[in-house]
């Protein structure tokens, strides 16, 4: 190349600088602007309680008659509920069986779950609440009833 040429790409390149500037500082502000708006935090609630409580349907150290997702009443006590999952300090449950004309409420973590149940924290989303009711099959002396379990769970948000 002659020393012209050099002298007019040397222009030109110049000449982009402002340019490239120009553009990464439009991006850069783009994406800070939007990133903003963009809500970085997502809501696991559903799953976990998706799998604590098919956990306590399927799971053989839970309340299942066999491999069943049936539930034996005489394994339907708090000391096999609290063995069955770590809750933590972050999980508060209460499940309430109701079969043949008779109600059987049990607890894990029951001041968590009375705290962020019975207070207004879940408005402030200190805590998360959820709940399904289960039409299941109850084992009880030999015989199998149909009931109705209510599973309640409270997540403490960190």
């Amino acid at each position: 190349m002659n020393k012209k040429a050099t002298f007019i790409l040397t222009g030109e390149l110049i000449l982009w600088i402002p340019r490239l500037l120009l553009l990464i500082i439009s991006l850069l502000s783009v994406t800070w602007i939007l990133g903003a708006y963009v809500n970085r935090s997502s809501d696991t609630t559903d799953v976990e309680f998706y799998i604590l409580s098919n956990r306590l349907f399927y799971s053989k150290n839970c309340f299942s008659y066999g491999n069943k997702s049936i539930i034996d009443i005489n394994r339907f006590d708090q000391n096999i509920l609290e063995n069955c999952i770590d809750f933590g300090n972050n999980v508060g449950s209460k499940l309430t069986l109701n079969y043949n004309d008779k109600n059987i409420e049990i607890f894990a973590n029951k001041d968590l779950f009375s705290r962020g149940f019975y207070t207004k924290d879940l408005k402030n989303k200190q805590y998360r609440y959820k709940n399904k009711k289960n039409y299941v099959l109850v084992f009880d002396k030999d015989t199998f009833y149909s009931g109705l379990l209510n599973v309640e769970i409270v997540f403490k948000n960190e």
